[in-house]
């Protein structure tokens, strides 16, 4: 699986996840806007570095927001 499939697989593990994440809405937003623009549809021509990048943020955002297994099982799907 290439990089760019397991981060797609990584978002939409999230956005699965999302409900369950003791968040405020405020960093829910923050992590739904970023995996919307991750899985963007698929007529838009992707830039591989800015994709990348959303997905350090959003790993970034749900390690300064997040603890418990769960968000464990979720950091552990994609390493940058």
């Amino acid at each position: 699986m290439s990089d760019a499939a397991r981060l797609a697989e990584f978002a939409r593990e999230v956005r699965r996840a999302l409900p369950e994440l003791d968040l405020p809405e405020e960093r829910r937003a923050e992590i739904a806007f970023l995996v919307d623009r991750i899985l963007a549809p698929a007529g838009e021509r992707p830039d591989h570095q800015r994709v990348r990048a959303l997905g350090r943020s959003l790993r970034a955002v749900l390690e300064g927001s997040t603890a418990g297994v769960l968000s464990s099982v979720l950091l552990a799907g994609w390493t940058p």
